[in-house]
């Protein structure tokens, strides 16, 4: 198969002004694009089957902006697009759409205003024409201690042919307080209405909600508080005319938050929070609540010769009523590394570290009284290298994580991940970069036997039963991408080069992959030259990727991951500016 495309391309731009430039500036601006693509392949039932496409598109805007740089400054704008499409066999017909508009703005020592409207529309011989009106209103006011503003929008979307529209209203006001540097007090209240009418039904939707939040931080003593409440209330009725069925929908919701934290020295922090939450859907209403507390102790890094070593401790009580069941939980966990950098080179270093943390969580539900106990570890490793010559940067890191459940059906779920990374420059006019990705990762569980319905009896069971009965999944990804740049070639001012190679894979290395792990690859290369204001480019593209399979049951059975495709291309492109830039 053979494929021909040729693209013309003409652009013309003016900005001027009328009388004086802080009094009216105008601009404007024309572009016309002309495609012509042929292509012919050979069939060995028809012989040379040839087809040709050809696309004209008109782009035209043009804009006013009177008293620019005054506290009214006005602006309008329209943007008309018109193309046609056709080929050897049939008319696509043609298309064009238009956009017009204007903002208005006014702004003074307290706040502004700013009021715009912008109406678009389609037109298409074969769908009809879409419009789309849209209203925005803007209003910011502040005084000393309030900050005021309201944002408000209204849309309208139709279909002329059909009937068929689409509205969306949506009205905000927001008020910030601040008696005091200590205390913050935002508020938020919106009300909005969206809804649609087709031939299949229409729909009415409307939200109402309050929202607040308070941040207090005294600067007397450590402590920080915040506090919330939100109200809501949402309403949705909807009709389908297919079945000639209403059906209505209500929400309310009512919550209510907060929480502190307190340094109660430099090493030790408590924290405490509560929460009750209220949702009446339909009629049916639920309340909760829960409640928490915590402590943590976090002491300063130990230094152990050329080592750094840390470690925290922490624990958290909860209580969460309401719903259907009530629970009591207590959580402890800690955790502890270690680390080290070696000096290689005044540019260069090189860390490694280890950690580990042990959690554990004990609670009751209150409902039957089952205990619930769980106990989990995470061992993690990683080595670290960075270079960095002032002129360029290179890092790679290999990082080895493992996390398991240590009682129950034992999950896991280990995890290698490498990561490298270069910008280096060869010369004062080339540069080489790139990265690498590959990640590892591995997890499972056993599938938890029951005896006479007890799960806890799964301790009892032989370990050879338990590892027969293990679901374990392994997966291998990596991508990578290698970049040259040159920006004299040949030694010629002006002239650049660049080439990009990128790969992505789920074998070990993307660039070993065979056609059953590679997903993507593509080598790209440009070259550019510029004489003046003209530009010259030769673009050639190399794209490997693999092919979707038909539905055929035949090649599913021989687990064929689809045919794999390379697509060639190669492109001139000539580009003239013209005008002030």
């Amino acid at each position: 198969m053979v494929q021909r495309g040729l693209i013309a391309s003409i652009h013309a731009a003016s900005e001027t002004f009328i009388w004086q430039p802080w009094f009216a500036q105008v601009g404007g601006n024309l572009r016309l694009n002309s495609t012509r693509n042929s292509s012919s392949h050979i069939d060995t039932d028809f012989g040379e089957n040839n087809n040709e496409l050809k696309g004209l598109i008109v782009t035209g805007s043009g804009q006013l902006r009177i008293l620019p740089l005054s506290r009214m400054p006005f602006e309008a704008h329209i943007e008309k697009n018109d193309s046609r499409t056709s080929s050897q066999l049939v008319s696509f017909g043609d298309y064009s759409s238009m956009r017009m508009g204007f903002t208005q703005q006014y702004m003074y020592d307290q706040g502004s205003v700013l009021l715009g409207f912008e109406r678009s529309s389609q037109d298409s011989s074969s769908a009809g024409r879409d419009s789309q009106n849209n209203l925005q209103l803007n209003l910011s006011h502040t005084l000393e201690l309030h900050r005021i503003s309201l944002n408000g929008s209204f849309s309208r979307n139709e279909h002329e042919r059909t009937g068929e529209n689409q509205t969306q209203d949506n009205l905000t006001l927001q008020h910030n307080y601040t008696p005091i540097p200590e205390l913050t007090v935002d508020t938020t209240a919106n009300v909005g209405r969206s809804g649609f009418q087709l031939v299949q039904g229409e729909n009415q939707t409307h939200l109402t909600q309050v929202s607040s939040m308070a941040f207090w931080r005294p600067e007397e003593m450590p402590l920080t508080v915040i506090g919330g409440a939100r109200m809501l209330a949402l309403a949705s009725d909807n009709i389908n005319n297919v079945d000639l069925g209403p059906a209505t929908s209500r929400l309310r919701n009512a919550n209510f938050n907060v929480g502190a934290t307190y340094d109660l020295s430099q090493f030790v922090h408590l924290n405490a929070a509560a929460n009750v939450n209220s949702v009446d859907t339909n009629g049916t209403r639920s309340n909760t609540a829960n409640q928490s507390a915590g402590v943590t102790y976090q002491p300063d890094t130990i230094e152990l010769g050329d080592y750094r070593y840390n470690w925290t401790a922490s624990s958290t009580a909860s209580h969460a009523t309401g719903g259907t069941d009530s629970s009591r939980q207590l959580t402890l966990q800690l955790s502890h590394s270690i680390n080290r950098h070696f000096k290689l080179s005044p540019q260069s270093t090189l860390t490694f570290e280890l950690n580990q943390a042990l959690s554990g969580i004990a609670g009751i539900k209150s409902l039957n009284g089952e205990q619930m106990a769980t106990k989990h570890a995470t061992h993690g490793g990683s080595v670290s290298w960075n270079m960095n010559t002032g002129d360029g940067s290179a890092t790679a890191r290999l990082s080895l994580s493992d996390s398991r459940s240590l009682d129950g059906a034992k999950d896991f779920f280990q995890l290698i991940n490498f990561q490298a990374s270069s910008n280096l420059p060869t010369g004062s006019n080339t540069s080489w970069s790139g990265s690498l990705t590959i990640q590892a990762s591995r997890q499972g569980g056993n599938r938890i036997p029951l005896v006479n319905g007890d799960p806890a009896t799964v301790n009892t069971l032989p370990i050879f039963l338990l590892r027969q009965q293990q679901d374990e999944d392994f997966n291998i990804t990596s991508s990578g991408s290698l970049t040259y740049q040159n920006n004299r070639i040949f030694g010629v001012r002006g002239m650049r080069f660049v080439s990009d190679l990128r790969l992505n894979g789920q074998a070990l290395l993307p660039l070993f992959g065979g056609p059953q792990d590679q997903e993507v690859a593509a080598w790209d290369n440009r070259l550019e030259y510029f004489i003046g204001r003209t530009l010259f480019r030769v673009s050639a593209l190399i794209a490997r990727t693999k092919a979707p399979l038909p539905v055929n049951a035949e090649l599913i059975n021989q687990q064929n991951d689809g045919p794999v495709r390379l697509n060639k291309s190669i492109m001139f492109t000539v580009t003239r500016d013209f005008g002030a830039s």
